[in-house]
């Protein structure tokens, strides 16, 4: 257990002088992460972003908790995202297409998107499970980011015709 307490606003102050200065997170194990951890910080954080100067971020997406996790991490500031992933719960993948949503709307300045999804590897996903996957990514591509210059999407079948489309005019 990594709180003993429930979060108070006094308990930020620290936390806050130093989440400016944090421009990149890169990947590390993300296997401690607790919902309630999530919970903690989201609900204890106020109106503010998490880490508000956060440009680049590398994670890997394995864990419904890790992935609101990183959801939390997402700010205006951000210009690259690298994800692998492979989680297929529907739990799981509707945690994944929170992050697309959350990642277009906040993320004006987003040049890169690198996704590799399943090892890289073929996705054996239902047709459904797959859509979910398809209807974030097209979001991300057809969201505000005008700066959007560089996807890598490693997995095959993880984007559809609109999506198409859309790297067609980057």
């Amino acid at each position: 257990q990594i709180f003993k307490r429930c979060l108070v606003p006094r308990d930020w102050k620290r936390f806050k002088f130093y989440s400016h200065r944090i421009r990149r997170w890169k990947y590390e194990s993300t296997s401690f992460v607790e919902e309630s951890l999530v919970d903690h910080l989201a609900f204890g954080r106020g109106s503010d972003y998490l880490l508000p100067n956060l440009t680049h971020i590398e994670f890997a997406a394995y864990t419904v908790p890790a992935i609101h996790l990183y959801t939390l991490f997402l700010g205006p500031s951000i210009t690259s995202v690298k994800m692998e992933g492979g989680e297929s719960s529907i739990d799981g993948l509707n945690a994944i297409l929170a992050f697309f949503q959350t990642l277009s709307d906040r993320s004006e300045r987003l040049e890169e998107m690198v996704i590799r999804w399943n090892d890289g590897s073929g996705l054996s996903y239902r047709p459904e499970q797959l859509q979910i996957l398809i209807t974030g990514i097209t979001d991300v591509l057809e969201g505000q980011s005008k700066n959007l210059r560089i996807v890598h999407l490693l997995t095959p079948k993880l984007i559809g015709p609109s999506g198409f489309e859309k790297l067609a005019t980057l």
